[in-house]
């Protein structure tokens, strides 16, 4: 059986091209005979971004996209290595022109709902192309907001509701749907959480460890926060600790396992990223959230579903506070409870992805 994956696996984000090597190794080990791939749909590059700001002079936006150009370098060594690549394709037009010859089309994980990219990017990530008689299932999907701009749902709809098998990955998600109809939809995991020891251990076997001395690592997405700022200057203050921010390396150029080895030998992540919190999850590391604020503050209802699953709540960091802050980072957490409910989490979506690709 053929199956392909349509996700965000070409951007210069760690959780992004994890999940979907994630997915794509969950599938190869469990569903057997199988032969997977990653639909290479890459709508637009780094380079292409950059090359056309000095082309057409926008001066302005040269060094956001000249960052991302640097950043998008040291993913490349990686996907060429662990993802398993179709022929590229560039639009929803080349897609529907020549589809993958495949039995089953998967959509997600990640935020492969978002309005925005629909506007942007047309509705590939709704299995817009191949034949009707092709297995559609999302997996684990986000919306990537909390309420969804009513005239992208009617768009939306009439796709989603040619799918074989639906899941989400958030309870909004599920709200949304259920707003036009669609009931029969199940929460599942980010793939990310099915990773397994060996597969995390074997991306990172081939660098050492070289730190020796205790260190915190900030991972953050959206960095104006006063919060984190403060937590930021009051532990890089602290002697006997070293603070590792991604913010602050040149570029942002730590590659896919610097960014996993940092997690693993790290005392205590902060954090406002959903992926940061997996990973501190799967290396059983102390961490710390701090929700993201303003216009973006719907993009934690991700982690709230994530901790409310894991029952740790309690790492939510609202406000500044020394004491929650040390408290935080050097109590430990009840690891062999959230094993269970990892080892829980991973049957089930086992069980749904064997159910919807191999029953007719």
């Amino acid at each position: 059986m053929k199956i392909g994956i349509i996700t965000f696996h070409w951007g210069a984000n760690y959780g992004g091209v994890l999940q979907a090597y994630a997915l794509q190794q969950f599938l190869k080990k469990n569903i057997k005979g199988s032969e997977v791939s990653i639909i290479n749909y890459v709508p637009k590059t780094p380079t292409q971004s950059l090359f056309k700001c000095i082309a057409t002079r926008k001066i302005k936006y040269i060094p956001s996209n000249l960052i991302t150009y640097f950043k998008e370098r040291n993913f490349v060594p990686f996907r060429d290595k662990n993802l398993i690549l179709t022929k590229k394709y560039s639009s929803l037009k080349e897609l529907q022109e020549d589809p993958p010859e495949l039995d089953v089309y998967i959509t997600g994980s990640d935020q492969v709902w978002n309005p925005y990219i629909i506007n942007k990017h047309g509705t590939p990530y709704f299995l817009t192309f191949g034949d009707k008689s092709i297995k559609r299932i999302s997996y684990a999907v986000s919306f990537g907001c909390t309420e969804y701009p009513e005239r992208e749902l009617s768009l939306i709809k009439p796709f989603i509701e040619k799918f074989d098998v639906l899941s989400v990955r958030e309870n909004t998600g599920l709200s949304i749907l259920e707003k036009v109809g669609i009931t029969k939809v199940e929460l599942m995991p980010d793939p990310t959480l099915l990773l397994e020891e060996s597969d995390l251990e074997r991306l990172i076997s081939e660098k050492k460890k070289t730190k020796s001395k205790k260190f915190i690592f900030f991972y953050i997405l959206q960095e104006n926060q006063n919060c984190i700022q403060e937590i930021y200057n009051y532990l890089k203050s602290r002697k006997g600790i070293k603070t590792i921010n991604t913010k602050r390396l040149r570029f942002s150029t730590i590659n896919i396992e610097s960014w996993l080895f940092n997690i693993k030998y790290a005392k205590c992540i902060i954090t406002n990223s959903f992926h940061g919190v997996v990973f501190s999850i799967l290396f059983n590391k102390n961490f710390i959230v701090v929700p993201i604020e303003g216009r973006h503050k719907g993009m934690n209802d991700r982690i709230y579903t994530l901790l409310n699953k894991f029952d740790l709540n309690d790492r939510i960091l609202e406000k500044y506070d020394e004491a929650l802050i040390n408290s935080k980072i050097d109590n430990p957490i009840d690891w062999n409870k959230v094993n269970q409910t990892k080892k829980r989490v991973s049957s089930l979506a086992s069980e749904f992805l064997k159910n919807g690709i191999i029953n007719p």
